[in-house]
């Protein structure tokens, strides 16, 4: 069993996807970042926890990505 944080295992969409303030995030690594290395998904992950990922906007989604941010 993890002890990772008590996230709630719902979907919740509070703005667009990727937000604000992950596209802010985003553009940063564009201008930064080899395009080599590339992004899975269009978000920045806050925290996770279960089958759930919090963006820095707030917004949960469902980890359909075999627990790659959970870990």
């Amino acid at each position: 069993m993890s002890s990772g944080p008590k996230i709630p295992q719902e979907r919740k969409v509070v703005t667009a996807i990727p937000g604000p303030k992950s596209q802010e995030v985003i553009k940063r690594r564009r201008e930064a970042v080899s395009a080599a290395l590339g992004m899975a998904i269009p978000v920045v992950v806050e925290k996770a926890g279960g089958g759930v990922i919090v963006d820095i906007d707030g917004n949960s989604i469902i980890d359909m990505g075999a627990g790659i941010a959970v870990v």
